[in-house]
C-alpha cells in the first residue's frame, strides 16, 4: 500500500510531466524522453509506479493537446492525423523509457545518499596503531592478546622476539 508521500509525489511527476509534454512533444525523441526522465525521477515508489507516472503523463499531455490544440487546427487530412497520432503514440513509448531511466537514476541516487552518511567521530586518527596476529593456519587476523585463534582455534605461541606463531 504506497504513503502519502508516495502519492503526492507520483501526482506531482504526472502534474509535471504532462505540462512539459505538452512543451516538449515537439521535439522529436529527446523532449519525450526528458518528460519521462523527469517524471521517473520526481515520482516515489516502484519502477512500476515510476514508469506509470511518465507514461501517465504523456497519454493526459497527449488527450489536452488533441482537444484544446489540435480540434482548433480543423484537421480535415487523414494522413496529417495519421502522423500526429503515430508521432504522439512513439512519444509515448518514449515517455515510457524516460521515465525508466529516471527510476533507475533516482534508485540509484537515493541509495548513494544512505552511503554517505556517516558518524564523522568514526573516522578521526587517534595517533594509536592497531596491532594484530594473523594465524598462519588459517590467516585469521587475531588480538594481540588471544592465545587461540578465533576462527580455527589453533594455538598461537609467542616467539622468543616477541612474535606469534602457532
Amino acid at each position: 500500500m504506497p504513503n502519502i508521500k508516495e502519492i503526492f509525489s507520483t501526482t506531482l511527476a504526472v502534474i509535471t510531466g504532462t505540462a512539459m509534454y505538452i512543451l516538449l512533444n515537439w521535439i522529436p525523441i529527446i523532449g519525450p524522453l526528458i518528460v519521462g526522465f523527469i517524471a521517473g525521477f520526481i515520482a516515489k515508489g516502484s519502477v512500476k509506479r515510476r514508469f506509470l507516472s511518465g507514461v501517465l503523463s504523456a497519454i493526459i499531455g497527449f488527450v489536452i493537446l488533441l482537444l484544446f490544440v489540435f480540434s482548433k487546427w480543423g484537421l480535415n487530412n487523414i494522413l496529417l492525423l495519421w502522423i500526429i497520432l503515430l508521432w504522439n503514440l512513439t512519444g509515448i513509448v518514449f515517455a515510457g523509457i524516460g521515465s525508466i531511466l529516471g527510476s533507475m537514476i533516482s534508485s540509484t541516487a537515493d541509495m548513494m545518499s544512505k552511503f554517505r552518511r556517516f558518524d564523522s567521530s568514526i573516522h578521526q586518527y587517534t595517533g594509536k596503531t592497531i596491532r594484530f596476529n594473523i594465524c598462519p593456519n588459517c590467516g585469521i587476523s587475531n588480538p594481540t592478546d588471544a592465545v587461540y585463534c578465533t576462527s580455527c582455534g589453533a594455538a598461537i605461541v609467542v616467539r622468543n622476539d616477541g612474535g606469534r606463531y602457532s
